[in-house]
């Protein structure tokens, strides 16, 4: 898995965080995006996923991120997947019967790095 994690230093609050994922996001890398997500919800208000590209993945990925989810909003975070999603990534959630619309809360647009 490729990860690449993006503190976006916003002018304004909520401070925002993008993780970037790429590759196969299963059970092998569980324990580096674990790491990753708990370290940016330390340094950010609210931290968004960008799972486009993302070509392989297994229901431990939507294990992961109902447990963050609600880590973040226990601690006045906030996750959402930026809209837009791979073809692997949707497969799956289907496959894990999880209801995956490409967005923990509608409405946002991913962040890119120029």
């Amino acid at each position: 898995m490729k990860l690449k994690v993006t503190l976006h230093e916003s002018t304004h609050e909520p401070v925002t965080a993008m993780i970037g994922l790429a590759g196969s996001v299963t059970v092998r890398e569980s324990v580096e995006l674990r790491e990753a997500l708990v370290s940016a919800l330390a340094a950010a208000d609210k931290v968004l996923l960008d799972v486009g590209g993302i070509t392989e993945t297994d229901p431990s990925f939507f294990q992961l991120l109902c447990s963050a989810r609600q880590t973040a909003e226990a601690e006045g975070r906030e996750l959402a997947l930026a809209p837009g999603h791979s073809d692997a990534c949707g497969e799956a959630a289907l496959a894990a019967a999880f209801p995956f619309d490409g967005s923990f809360t509608p409405g946002e647009k991913p962040l890119r790095e120029e």
